[in-house]
């Protein structure tokens, strides 16, 4: 499930979503069909244009990093986008 956070001012950024996965229990159980699984995040990036990116970024401090961010779109260009390649688009 992914949580979204509209953001606000931004010029490119419309919305950030954070989807985290389920720390495998005993005997491996993880998230269905399309989870992630291991702890591991995923953000969203979503484009005001209508493109949304997602990255592994493997910390939710990462997300909340972006949130706090003065510059949205500075800190997808030169923390996100310098870091992490995307995994998908849609």
């Amino acid at each position: 499930m992914i949580q979204w956070t509209r953001i606000a001012g931004s010029r490119a950024i419309r919305a950030l979503g954070l989807e985290a996965g389920v720390e495998g229990g005993a005997g491996g159980d993880g998230p269905g069909p399309g989870g992630i699984g291991d702890g591991k995040v995923r953000i969203h990036v979503q484009f005001r244009r209508g493109k949304t990116y997602v990255y592994d970024v493997g910390k939710r401090s990462y997300f909340e990093r972006f949130l706090d961010a003065a510059s949205k779109g500075r800190f997808y260009v030169f923390v996100i986008k310098q870091r992490f390649d995307y995994v998908r688009k849609y």
